[in-house]
């Protein structure tokens, strides 16, 4: 049994461990052990707490072939599968809906058998992740904490973007079994100019005397349309705001204010959006699969055309809204103010689902 080197720059946030047994002359048996947890990092003058809601495990061959096997990971059900090649296998791993972190251990899951072709062979795999897998959990010492929830959402973004660029890039875990020199691990060492930049931009939004959020994110030079995904945005301030296209992944936006807000076409797959209020907000077009709009308003709202597939609806205002071509196949129904029998009827007839 060989033990692959193996190189975890947050191993408190993700420990990963790739075991190889050889079965025959030139062929391994591959096993994956996991643990992902949170994980402090000390940080100007305060510290912050992140975990992960996903990412991507990549196994790159040289000289070899990837024979995968049915992965068994337990608890983490929500790993989707893809084998592009013999020689490159990727595993996505993301937390299930009304899951907030990946947390717990896969312990010595097989993942496949390596068969090597020809000499010098060489297994590299990488755990990385884009800016909606990361979650910060907790910040201390940073800013005070008496700030508006539009500039704690814009520090929560600066921060994980900063994190993203400075921390977890190339990858956050890799591991290597190679019959040559293996290839040097890559640390992202802290930049002392990102760093200072990054203070002064704590500096600047918690001192603006604005509270308009696109404003906000112009200071703290973040695109809302893209930057955002996976953010913590709750109870912010989005009236009237133009978020057409935005990337929105998994955004925990509850009891925020989005009343005449155009979010058409954006991606809002698995948002937090229970109590927001979303009267009269333009979302023709949108994905909000698995979106929880629990106790939300959608007064006067349009979702023409939008994506409702597995959406927890219960208890929210639906008067007046537009549903004409929204999917909402298992979209959960019940106790909706401005439903009409006719309208329950139709719903019913698209696979929407009533409680009792």
């Amino acid at each position: 049994m060989l033990a692959l080197e193996s190189h975890n720059q947050y191993p408190d946030c993700l420990l990963l461990e790739l075991t190889a047994i050889r079965s025959e002359k030139e062929q391994f048996e591959l096993y994956l052990t996991l643990n992902f947890n949170q994980q402090w990092e000390n940080l100007l003058d305060g510290k912050v707490k992140f975990a992960l809601r996903g990412g991507q495990l990549s196994l790159n061959v040289k000289n070899g072939v990837i024979t995968t096997h049915k992965q068994d990971f337990g608890e983490f059900a929500a790993l989707v599968t893809d084998l592009a090649t013999d020689s490159n296998l990727v595993l996505t791993f993301a937390v299930p809906p009304g899951i907030t972190t990946l947390q717990g251990s896969v312990s010595k899951a097989k993942l496949g058998t390596l068969q090597v072709q020809a000499q010098p062979y060489h297994l590299e795999a990488k755990f990385t992740v884009k800016r909606q897998d990361i979650c910060l959990t907790e910040a201390e010492g940073l800013w005070h904490h008496d700030i508006s929830p539009n500039k704690h959402a814009i520090l929560d973004s600066k921060l994980a973007l900063f994190l993203l660029a400075t921390k977890l890039t190339p990858y956050i875990s890799q591991a290597q079994l190679c019959s040559d020199t293996p290839n040097k691990p890559i640390e992202n060492s802290e930049a002392t100019e990102a760093l200072s930049e990054l203070k002064k931009i704590i500096e600047k939004i918690t001192t603006a005397q604005t509270n308009n959020f696109l404003e906000l994110a112009k200071i703290a030079q973040i695109n809302p349309l893209t930057d955002l995904a996976g953010g913590n945005l709750m109870a912010t301030n989005l009236s009237n705001i133009n978020l057409s296209g935005a990337n929105l992944f998994r955004v925990n936006l509850r009891g925020s204010e989005l009343d005449d807000a155009d979010l058409s076409g954006a991606n809002l797959q698995g948002a937090k959006l229970s109590g927001a209020d979303l009267s009269g907000a333009y979302l023709s077009e949108a994905n909000l699969s698995f979106v929880d709009l629990h106790c939300a308003s959608l007064a006067l709202a349009n979702l023409s055309g939008a994506n409702l597939e597995n959406a927890n609806l219960l208890e929210a205002n639906l008067s007046n809204v537009n549903l004409s071509g929204a999917k909402v196949a298992n979209a959960k129904f019940g106790k909706n103010a401005g439903i009409t029998k006719e309208m329950k009827e139709n719903l019913q007839q698209r696979g929407a689902i009533f409680a009792e």
